[in-house]
């Protein structure tokens, strides 16, 4: 897997060839629109994004932290994506995601995100990478996240 600058075409060619799990959470949060706020995102230099091909520039993931602060922390809410052609690089994208997932959990108090809850091998890929996760009461998403020590912080927080 090569990392890449993501632009328009590429992302668009992504987005249209997206995992089946990750494509009705997209649907689901942002009604089918969301090309423009992952373009946003991605251009953003407080934000980390990064884009992954194969080894022929076929697309297969991208993921990211966006930088949120809340009084004295340093929160990132996480999140990645990928086509059905990643399960052909799993083993692979498993190490180089564990390997940002350091990096950001030293850097950051808090990673989260929310996930949808039938998105069964997500949920099972991030307990393994260790974050916990939080059910959410007459929900469709669950939320995951991971504190850094002795953070003292109501998780909470993000459901509201």
């Amino acid at each position: 897997m090569i990392e890449k600058k993501i632009n328009h075409n590429c992302l668009c060619s992504f987005l249209n060839n997206l995992r089946k799990e990750d494509y009705e959470e997209l649907a689901v949060i942002k009604s089918f629109n969301f090309v423009d706020e992952i373009l946003n995102v991605s251009e953003n230099p407080i934000n980390q994004t990064y884009f992954l091909t194969s080894d022929n520039d076929k697309p297969l993931a991208m993921g990211g932290a966006c930088l949120i602060e809340i009084d004295e922390y340093k929160i990132a809410k996480v999140w990645l994506l990928s086509t059905s052609e990643i399960e052909f690089y799993k083993k692979d994208l498993y190490k180089y995601v564990l390997e940002k997932l350091e990096i950001l959990k030293t850097k950051y108090d808090i990673l989260f995100n929310f996930i949808y809850k039938s998105n069964f091998s997500s949920l099972k890929w991030l307990k393994r990478a260790g974050f916990k996760v939080f059910d959410l009461d007459n929900s469709d998403y669950k939320l995951f996240y991971f504190l850094k020590g002795d953070i003292n912080f109501d998780i909470r927080y993000f459901t509201c």
